[in-house]
């Protein structure tokens, strides 16, 4: 790999992981513009006696000469956590699982760290929920079956799930990275290692646990125009059969039905969480 191709790879990485959030463009944008930026400041260096180019310092200037970085709207939730876990292999600005603590409770037995220290012994069965954050598909090599290995991931820890034989061609589509599921199986216990073989998979719907209803709560404070507008930008990209009510918090509390219809999953509960704050979604 050459130096210029080397250098690409680990400026997109530290964009990923949010080391330029500082500068006050989104990542998308500038992952859109690095390349065109390390290419603008090698020139530069050639040009300069000194060499010394600062990489994003000219494309944050005015000069129509440099690289302009575009005003793109920033990846959903779910891509930026997948991003920072990717490079630095743990989430960073929040967590996927995040305001879904209620519904993972009543989708499972207990939590990963909980049933690794637990005296449950091998053979008996449980249920667990979590976020799928690694999916393979595998072929055994001695008998050729197809079969399948996820990492379960809650608050507290993670696991891994096998999925084998017909459990496995059953659920195989249902097996995909960043998905919030429910898993019943078997405990494996080797050594000091668990593990568990899956009965049944079931993916888990923030949308139909809230009942086909979204209820925002917002604070006279936070009820500004700007956010207002914020807010109906990112409702109208949802779009869906959920209706929203929002409940509107200070001296008389008042209560609107929204025209918007949204479909509510983790992304949006990311986005409406980041505007308006953790405890405005419920």
């Amino acid at each position: 790999m050459g130096q210029q191709a080397a250098t690409k790879r680990v400026v997109e990485s530290l964009i990923k992981a949010g080391a330029f959030d500082s500068f006050g463009h989104t990542r998308r944008s500038l992952t859109a513009v690095f390349e065109e930026a390390i290419e603008t400041a090698s020139v530069k260096r050639k040009q300069t006696a000194n060499g010394q180019v600062d990489l994003f310092g000219g494309v944050l200037d005015d000069d129509p000469s440099v690289v302009q970085v575009p005003d793109l709207p920033e990846w959903t939730k779910r891509d930026l956590l997948a991003n920072e876990r990717d490079m630095l292999g743990l989430y960073v600005s929040d967590h996927p699982l995040a305001g879904q603590e209620s519904m993972l409770m009543r989708n499972s037995d207990m939590g990963t760290i909980a049933l690794k220290q637990s005296d449950i012994q091998d053979g008996e069965t449980v249920t667990l929920a979590g976020l799928i954050t690694q999916v393979q598909h595998k072929v055994a090599r001695t008998s050729g079956n197809q079969y399948g290995q996820i990492t379960l991931e809650d608050f507290s820890g993670e696991i891994s799930i096998m999925f084998m034989g017909k459990t496995y061609l059953a659920n195989r589509e249902h097996l995909v990275a960043d998905q919030t599921v429910s898993v019943r199986g078997r405990v494996s216990r080797r050594d000091e290692e668990m593990m568990m073989q899956a009965y049944s998979i079931d993916i888990l719907d923030a949308g139909r646990e809230q009942g086909g209803v979204l209820r925002l709560k917002i604070t006279d404070s936070l009820a500004t125009k700007e956010r207002l507008l914020k807010l109906g930008a990112i409702l109208d990209a949802n779009p869906g059969p959920c209706e929203v009510q929002v409940k509107l918090v200070g001296a008389t509390d008042r209560h609107f039905m929204l025209p918007q219809r949204v479909s509510v999953g983790h992304d949006l509960f990311g986005e409406l969480k980041a505007l308006l704050g953790t405890d405005s979604v419920s």
